[in-house]
C-alpha cells in the first residue's frame, strides 16, 4: 500500500454498515507504541520517586530536588527532618522526557506518595500517579492519560544498601487517530542502590528490574491487544571529591546498560540492549547544591531519548 494510503474497513452491524477509514499502520503500531512509552515513562517515574524517598528516609542521603526534567519534594527533607526521622512522610515527584526517532513527542508524570516508618530500617506506603504522553508516529498521533494507584516499600539491608519496590494499577485512556479506548495496566519494580566511598571519589552502584502488562480492548475494527514488557538496568555513578580548579564544583559521570523485552499480540516481540551515559558537574552554590548534566539513551527499540538537566537541591 502506498505511503499515506488509508485502509477502508466495513463493519457490519444490525442497523446499517459503517465505513471506517483508518490510516495504514495505525491498527498495529500506534496503540502498542503509545503503551510502551507511556507505561515505561510512568514506571520510571514511580521507580525513581520511590527510590529517592527510600534513600532519604532510610539513609539520610536524600534531598528535595528541582531540575529541568524532574522535581522531588519530601516532608522528610524539611528543616529538621534530617535530624529527626519522621514516622509519617509525604513526597511528590514530577518528571518530563522528550522522544526522537520512529516516535517523537513528550511525556510528563506526577507521583505522590505517603508512608510510615516501620522500626528504624523500613518504610511502607501508598502511591498515586498521573502520566500524560503525546506522540507522533509517522502521520498518526496519539495521547495517553494514565491515572495509577499502588503500594510500595523500602528496606535498608545495610547502612548504604537500600532495597525498594512497588506494585501499581493504572487505567490508561488513549486518544488516537484510529479511535479512543481505555485499557488496564499493572506495573511493578524492584531497585537496589548502594554507595562506596574512597578518599578521592564516591561510587554509587545501582540496579533495577521493572515490568508491566497491559490489556487493550478491541475498538473500531482494531482487535484487542495484550502487551507484556520487562526491563532491567545496571550501572554506576562516579563522583570525584576533588573540585575543579580553585572552585567548589566537582565532576562526575554515569554509565549504565539498559535491557528491554517487549511482546504484543499486535506487533510481536522486540528486544534491545543499549547504553545510557551521562556526565556533569556539581557543587555548593549559595544555600543549595547545583548540578549540571546531560544524558542519552533509548526509550524503546526504535526511539531515542535525550536529557539536558540543571538541578538545584535545597532544603526548605
Amino acid at each position: 500500500m502506498p505511503t499515506g494510503a488509508k485502509s477502508v474497513i466495513f463493519i457490519n452491524r444490525a442497523e446499517s454498515p459503517i465505513v471506517s477509514c483508518v490510516p495504514a499502520g495505525a491498527s498495529g503500531n500506534l496503540p502498542s507504541t503509545a503503551s510502551n512509552l507511556s507505561a515505561n515513562s510512568q514506571t520510571r517515574a514511580i521507580t525513581r520517586g520511590v527510590s529517592t524517598n527510600s534513600q532519604s528516609r532510610l539513609s539520610g542521603s536524600g534531598n528535595n530536588i528541582a531540575t529541568k526534567n524532574r522535581v522531588f519534594i519530601s516532608t522528610q527533607n524539611l528543616v529538621g527532618g534530617q535530624l529527626n526521622t519522621l514516622e509519617w512522610n509525604t513526597w511528590i515527584s514530577a518528571e518530563a522526557r522528550k522522544y526522537n526517532g520512529a516516535s517523537s513527542g513528550f511525556s510528563y508524570d506526577v507521583v505522590l506518595g505517603t508512608d510510615k516508618l516501620i522500626g528504624t530500617d523500613a518504610v511502607i506506603g501508598a502511591v498515586i500517579g498521573f502520566g500524560r504522553t503525546d506522540l507522533t508516529v509517522g502521520a498518526n498521533s496519539t495521547s495517553a492519560k494514565a491515572p495509577a494507584i499502588g503500594l510500595y516499600f523500602g528496606k535498608r539491608l545495610q547502612q548504604d544498601l537500600i532495597l525498594d519496590g512497588y506494585l501499581s494499577f493504572a487505567r490508561p485512556q488513549y486518544t488516537t487517530t484510529a479511535g479512543n479506548f481505555t485499557s488496564r495496566r499493572t506495573s511493578l519494580s524492584l531497585s537496589l542502590t548502594g554507595k562506596y566511598a574512597t578518599a578521592n571519589y564516591v561510587v554509587r552502584p545501582f540496579g533495577n528490574i521493572t515490568g508491566y502488562s497491559e490489556q487493550q480492548p478491541a475498538f473500531n475494527a482494531i482487535p484487542a491487544n495484550s502487551i507484556s514488557d520487562y526491563s532491567a538496568s545496571a550501572g554506576a555513578r562516579f563522583e570525584m571529591l576533588k573540585p575543579l580548579g580553585d572552585g567548589n564544583m566537582t565532576p562526575y559521570f554515569s554509565a549504565a546498560i539498559d535491557y528491554s523485552y517487549s511482546r504484543t499480540t499486535a506487533v510481536g516481540t522486540s528486544t534491545f540492549f543499549y547504553p545510557r551515559i551521562g556526565a556533569g558537574i556539581s557543587g555548593q552554590v549559595g544555600g543549595g547544591h547545583l548540578r549540571l548534566d546531560a544524558d542519552a539513551g533509548k526509550a524503546s527499540a526504535d526511539t531515542f531519548d535525550y536529557g539536558l538537566r540543571a538541578t538545584y537541591e535545597f532544603n526548605f
